[in-house]
Order: C-alpha cells, then structure tokens, then sequence
C-alpha cells in the first residue's frame, strides 16, 4: 500500500524514510516516523521489553495483536499506518494484515497502561493535566486504573475484608453492602432533596474471565450466617407444610400456609415467587446472589423489577385470574449481588443502557493479572471472626424508624456537590445520566455503615462513600460509557472519554471559543446551550464576566 499521506499521521508528523519492504526485525518496520518528536521504532522497543522482549515463533500472533491494539492510540486509529509500522517477525503481509484487521474491531476503553509506561520511557513529553470521572489527573497517570480506595476503612469494612487479598479489597468492599443492608427493616434515611431512602442496594461485579469474582462468596457468607440460620428454620416449615399438603385428599380441607419470613431467595425464583417471599418477609428486605446476571431471566421484567425496588415505598406485585393463584401487591424491599465477566455484561444490558436500571445499580471491577503474576492468598478465618461481626449486624437490625442526622445531610450534600462539580466542568450527558444516582447509592452505603458503627459518621466513611462514588462512575463509564455515546448519536463507533471542556478552556474565553471546544468534543451545542451553560459557571463563582468574554477565577 501507498505511504500514509501527512494528514493521515498523529500530530501532522510527515512519514521520513519509510521503508518500501517490510522488515524482519523488531523496530525496523517504523522507519524514520517519529510521534511528538520521539521514533516510532523507540516506542515500540520500549514496549516489547516490558511486555517481555520480542516475541519468538509460537507467540508472535498474539504479541503483534497486542501491539497492534496499543498503537491504535498513538496512530489515530488509522489501520493502513499501524500495518506499516507493525514489526514483520517473518510473518507474511496477509498473516500482519490480518493481526492488525482484528485489533482494529477490539472495543476502546482508553490507552492502555503499558503502551503508558512504553511513552514515559522512550522520552515522549505528556501531555496538560485533564480532568476526569475521578478527578484531576496527570496523562501520565493510567487513566484505565480505578480510584483506590482510601488507606483507612471504616472498621466494619476494615472487618470483613481483613482476609481478602489487595488486589480485591476495592470489590469486596463495596459488594458485602446489599448484603448487610438486608439486615435493616422498617428504618428510612432522608437525603439531601427531603426524599426518604430505604437502604436499597443492588451490585454487580464484572471482571475478565477467570479473574477472581469469587473473591466476594466467602466475605458475603459470612455477613449471611444469621439471616441464613433463620431463613433454616422457616424452610423447614414450608417443607413440612407442603409435605402434610401432598398427603390429603384432593377434597379435603387443606391446612393454612404458615406465616414465615424467608430472605434469601434463590437464583431461579420467578416473579410470582418473589412476590410472595415479599409478601412473607414485610417489612424486611428479600437477598439474592447470582454467579451470574442470565440467572435473574426467570423474572418476567428483571429491569422493571430491579427499577422498582430501587424505588422508595414502591408498589409491586402479581395479579392473577385463577381462584387458587397467589396474588399479592407489596412494597418490594430486594437487594442483591451479582458477579460476570464484562462481555456478558455489556450485552445483558445492552437494551436498557439509558433506561434506568444501570443507574440504580452499583458496578465493580477487577484488575486484569498479568501472565505468570502469583496467585493471590487468602487469610484464614478466626474462630471469632462472627463474634466480632455480631455487634454490627445487631446495630442493623435495632435501627428503626426515619433516620435523620446531620452529618448524614452533610455528607449526601457534599457527594451531590461533588457530582454537580465534574458534570458542570465536562457537560457530559452520559456522565451525568449516571451521578445523581451514584450519589444516592454511595449516601445509603455511608448510611449502612453509619448504622452498623452505632450510629456515628467517621472520617473513614466518609471518604469511603466519596471513593465509591467516584468507583462507580468508573466503572460505569469504564463498561457502558462507549455504548451508550453510540446508541445516543447512532453514528460510528467511538470511545467514551469523559472531557473536562472548562478545564481545556484558555483563561479568558469567549462563547465563541466555548462553542469551538464543545463541538471538537462531540456535543450537540448552539448559543442557548452555550449560554445557560456559562451562566451555570457564573453561578459557581467559576468564571467572571470581562469586557471581552469571560475568565477564569484562580482556584
């Protein structure tokens, strides 16, 4: 194929002495093109000795495809440069074409971290600060790495993720919450808009394959310990009743069911169950865990339901025709946890990306190991350990009636703030379909633990509740943010990149250079939008109004 034109090269870079045969060597393919003044050639060096050298004969196809998908970052995307500078390794032009052809289709989640750490040390300079879903970075930083959370737990998180390896903590801290929240019953929390929340919480966790989901089963079991062994006692008596029920005569007169409380429902229950285990269980919340999402198809409208238990003093239920059907119509009080990896995940919620559901549910991650890391280890559990866990789940459960605290107000002000604060500076719709929620969620967790520390609100929690925030956002954008840019412009396939278009703004700019900026950013703008948008700033005391446009106020 012909030489990439220059407007075809990242930063108007002219191809220099590109070769005319393709090369066998690792480098040599690159030529002379360079990237911000750094050689092709010396970027990807760079990266084959931290992704372990060149690749020999029985790994060269999977090497060269991670390479080519790296490079589509610093290429613009264009397939015919990144076939010209992938190095041969004696491998045919089908055999590279066709590498470079599959990398192309790989989704766009953000530069990767060692194509990051391969720019920092073949010398290429980083680019300005930008701001992000989880605040101010440098674009040194992995911008793919989620926010860590905070050295300091509070001491019920602190407690059950004592055994669980680093590399998990961040999920299983945020994913033993819907459980213990099942706890509570008959106790609501007021937020910062004067509406009442039970704490209602739903949780996903998505990660790659084989990549250790289970990390959060044992850390959930032990939460479930007493609600289980009373759930043991009530099973029995449904057992016996349906036993004593097969045994009589069809005319005969059948015993009552007997009044029960059953929590934890399982996988496979169908709406018309969980029905009546809701009906049972009032005012208490009914659990479920599922190992993974297509478990919850036997509901009839999954995303209606778990829209409608998010919802406070809702009303739902199932009406029937038939004189011995079960019918009932309750508030349904339904967390739950679930783990898959992040294909099934996309697509399960690919119908619904704006609909609702993903808003309402908390979503975690997990980290990709790199091959041969050492397999993680856990701790061994105390013979204590639920001794030590009982004085919180007592706390829970002793809760009645509307909370109202002041630090709590305080608190879901801040973290409303907080998300009013990132969606002003990037006017991202997508981010801001998502914060209101998020807020809301990582209120009620900060409410759990609030409860379950007897009724006081640390430093720990409170930065716990900002950090998940800031997680769920990530992971959101990180899952769905290019899905859902799609489904909204229905256009080309782009990648989702939260941009903060106030931060990229010079300091004295005009509604013109606004204008110029959101449009480069993809948003469907005009002198209104722009307009209501600068007077949102003003309102912020982010900028003040000169004689020729607007500045910025120092920070």
């Amino acid at each position: 194929p012909a030489p990439p034109s220059q407007e075809q090269l990242p930063n108007g870079e002219a191809p220099v002495g590109l070769p005319d045969q393709p090369q066998s060597a690792t480098t040599e393919g690159a030529g002379g093109l360079t990237f911000k003044g750094v050689p092709y050639a010396k970027i990807i060096d760079e990266w084959m000795r931290l992704n372990g050298g060149v690749p020999q004969p029985g790994e060269r196809n999977t090497k060269l495809f991670a390479l080519a998908r790296d490079l589509r970052y610093i290429t613009d995307f264009n397939e015919q440069l990144i076939e010209r500078l992938l190095p041969r390794l004696d491998l045919g032009d089908h055999e590279v074409h066709q590498i470079v052809a599959n990398a192309m289709r790989c989704e766009r989640y953000g530069m990767p971290r060692t194509l990051r750490m391969a720019l920092k040390h073949a010398g290429v300079t980083t680019a300005p600060t930008r701001l992000t879903a989880i605040g101010a970075v440098d674009d040194d930083d992995d911008h793919d790495t989620p926010p860590a959370p905070p050295q300091r737990l509070p001491s019920l998180i602190e407690l059950l993720t004592r055994h669980t390896p680093d590399i998990y903590k961040a999920a299983v801290a945020r994913m033993v919450l819907p459980a213990l929240a099942s706890y509570m019953s008959a106790v609501a929390f007021r937020y910062a808009d004067n509406h009442l929340h039970e704490p209602t919480l739903m949780a996903c966790l998505m990660g790659p394959s084989s990549s250790g989901k289970g990390c959060i089963d044992e850390p959930i079991n032990r939460v479930l310990n007493r609600l289980r062994e009373r759930d043991a006692s009530e099973r029995q008596k449904l057992d016996d009743w349906k036993k004593e029920m097969a045994k009589l005569p069809a005319q005969a007169e059948k015993p009552a069911r007997p009044e029960l409380c059953i929590q934890e429902v399982f996988p496979d229950t169908t709406s018309a169950g969980l029905s009546r285990y809701a009906a049972d269980a009032q005012p208490k919340f009914l659990f479920c865990k599922v190992n993974e999402l297509n478990q919850f198809d036997r509901l009839a409208d999954k995303f209606n339901t778990f829209c409608v238990a998010f919802d406070y003093n809702n009303r739902w239920g199932a009406t029937r025709a038939m004189y011995n059907s079960m019918e009932a119509s309750v508030t349904l009080r339904f967390n739950w946890v679930a783990a898959t990896t992040i294909d099934k995940g996309r697509s399960w919620f690919r119908r619904v990306l704006t609909d609702g559901p993903l808003s309402r549910i908390a979503f975690a991650g997990l980290p990709n190991q790199m091959p041969g890391a050492p397999i993680p280890r856990y701790g061994i559990y105390e013979a204590d350990f639920d001794d030590m866990l009982k004085p919180y789940i007592d706390n829970l459960e002793r809760t009645k009636g509307i909370v109202i605290d002041d630090q709590l107000a305080q608190l879901a002000n801040e973290l409303v703030q907080h998300a009013q604060e990132i969606a002003s500076d990037t006017q991202s719709e997508t981010y801001w379909g998502f914060a209101p929620r998020a807020a809301l969620i990582a209120w009620l967790q900060a409410c759990v633990i609030h409860t379950a520390e007897g009724g006081k609100l640390s430093d720990e929690t409170r930065n716990f509740a900002l950090w998940s925030f800031n997680a769920d956002i990530f992971h959101k954008l990180r899952f769905f943010g290019d899905l859902i840019e799609f489904e909204r412009k229905q256009g080309e396939h782009t990648p989702f990149n939260l941009k903060s278009i106030f931060q990229h703004l010079p300091n004295t700019f005009t509604v013109d250079d606004y204008l110029a900026l959101a449009t480069a950013y993809g948003l469907n703008v005009n002198r209104i939008k722009a307009g209501n948008v600068i007077r949102n700033w003003k309102t912020r005391n982010k900028i003040i109004q000169t004689e020729t446009g607007y500045q910025k106020k120092p920070v």
